[in-house]
């Protein structure tokens, strides 16, 4: 097969749509098929124009607290161009910004498929990116989703709760969907683990002693991942475990704010603050804490939940449908309720080994369904049954693109 992936962002960027879109082209090489990307010039990218398969459009820094995120110039002849030397068979959208309106242009100007992974919930992001964004309408919001994703001939969805909000009345129902979850490839995130000794040297170096319980937050310290409230759920579980401490690991828009509300907090010097971290690095504070936690509920599919079971961690947070496929109730962690159930349910895990060596060893055979391998061949399933839809005029449905789902067995 011949495929292009449409994206706004991609590397030297780090994020989880580009952890996504390289997963797929770097596994798609792998297995023989030819796959291209279309995405948006960086200034610190090897390749800044086109170079091989990648093609990169001129571009411009976004701002708007999008670190290192860029905006790129569409409708582009050359892209066209680009795709045509590569006789591309489908269109593989990770995007709704102006590298999606190009994927849209592309697609119908060459008549081949059109599919789009649905990435961001848009109306949880909207408020904090968007000048005035507090005074625009969800409606609005909605309306431009919908717009958009209804150009898509059939649409990927990574979770549960994506599935569901897109297949809701006002944005696209009848548009064909199925649902395949991200992955995370763990030889190349952790790539040499961490020794013993290891460990316990950076546990020493964060000031946690052997008999204190290291609770984790990795990620964006920005205000959609309700940061803010983290603090006050961690400080009322320092409060009842006194042999707890809190990790903070990330940067963000937010961060002063919350070492200010931490500086005030009751336990204030048992919050640790790492600021940002290398992704390569990472996996060593994953390895050298005790538990993992998040307060967020704007998440489609978290990439660093995958890290964390992937890493062995019980998980801790906030009852949401995007996580349903990686803390399992009472299995590997909790889904908490409320913020101060949450709380709670952090000191119950803290205060029993036991527990928490059980629903590490889960998290550990949890972590086997988001292989890359299945996550791959999922995708390959999808692009076979939608060329062969596209080519022979068959009216593509959900039940199509799930049976193609079906036909992959998840390995070990």
């Amino acid at each position: 097969m011949n495929i292009a992936l449409f994206t706004d962002s991609y590397l030297p960027t780090k994020s989880g749509v580009v952890t996504v879109v390289d997963q797929i082209y770097q596994n798609l090489k792998k297995q023989g098929h030819h796959v291209v990307i279309v995405t948006v010039s960086n200034p610190l990218a090897d390749d800044t124009d086109i170079k091989d398969d990648i093609f990169r459009v001129p571009s411009t820094k976004i701002g708007l607290g999008m670190k290192d995120q860029y905006f790129g110039y569409p409708f582009l002849k050359k892209v066209s161009k680009f795709l045509k030397k590569n006789k591309i068979e489908l269109i593989h959208c990770h995007t709704e910004f102006t590298i999606g309106l190009n994927a849209i242009h592309e697609a119908k100007k060459l008549n081949i498929p059109l599919i789009c992974t649905t990435h961001t919930m848009w109306e949880d992001y909207y408020k904090y990116y968007l000048p005035g964004g507090e005074h625009i309408s969800p409606d609005i919001i909605r309306w431009l989703v919908r717009k958009f994703y209804n150009k898509m001939y059939a649409l990927i969805n990574v979770s549960e709760k994506a599935h569901a909000y897109f297949k809701q009345d006002f944005i696209c129902p009848n548009i064909p969907s199925c649902i395949i979850p991200n992955s995370i490839n763990a030889q190349h995130y952790c790539t040499v683990p961490s020794t013993e000794q290891e460990i316990k040297d950076l546990r020493s170096s964060l000031g946690i002693k052997d008999d204190e319980t290291m609770v984790l937050y990795v990620g964006r310290v920005v205000e959609e991942k309700r940061v803010l409230e983290l603090v006050d759920i961690l400080d009322t579980a320092l409060s009842e475990g006194k042999k707890i401490k809190a990790v903070i690991v990330g940067d963000g828009a937010a961060l002063k704010h919350v070492k200010k509300l931490t500086g005030i907090a009751k336990n204030s010097d048992r919050f640790i603050f790492t600021g940002f971290i290398d992704w390569h690095l990472i996996h060593k504070y994953y390895e050298a804490a005790d538990l993992f936690v998040t307060a967020s509920l704007s998440e489609m599919h978290s990439m660093t939940i995958l890290e964390a079971i992937t890493s062995g961690l019980p998980v801790v947070v906030r009852k949401d449908s995007s996580y349903n496929d990686t803390v399992i109730q009472d299995v590997n962690g909790y889904q908490s309720e409320t913020d101060e159930q949450m709380s709670k349910d952090i000191v119950k895990l803290c205060n029993n080994k036991e527990l928490l060596a059980e629903f590490s060893k889960n998290s550990k055979k949890i972590s086997h369904n988001f292989l890359p391998q299945t996550f791959i061949d999922r995708h390959i399933q999808i692009y076979q049954t939608v060329i062969n839809a596209w080519k022979t005029k068959q009216k593509l449905t959900d039940e199509i693109l799930n049976a193609a789902l079906d036909k992959v067995s998840i390995k070990d």
